[in-house]
């Protein structure tokens, strides 16, 4: 049984359902250590964080998510291990 079906037009795409603790261990894995990430290597479905941007602006804004880093016009960055250290935090 598919766990999504999109509709577009007269076709029909399902997509299989996926062992989400492979997917996560999978963009845990690929997620730097170190260095600078942009919010495309942040959000899903690249990253390892499943909310929108404008969540995560607002997040960021509150105080929620860490602080972005302005190298230049129109380039944002976060460290890395600030992303890290938020989603790998024990409960």
């Amino acid at each position: 049984m598919a766990l999504f079906t999109f509709d577009r037009g007269l076709e029909f795409i399902s997509v299989a359902p996926v062992a989400l603790d492979q997917t996560w261990s999978f963009v845990m894995s690929e997620f730097p250590k170190t260095g600078f990430v942009r919010i495309k290597q942040i959000l899903a479905p690249e990253g390892p964080i499943p909310v929108s941007k404008s969540t995560w602006w607002q997040g960021v804004k509150d105080g929620r998510f860490p602080k972005s880093i302005k190298l230049g016009y129109g380039v944002t960055v976060w460290r890395a291990e600030d992303i890290r250290a938020m989603y790998e935090k024990p409960d």
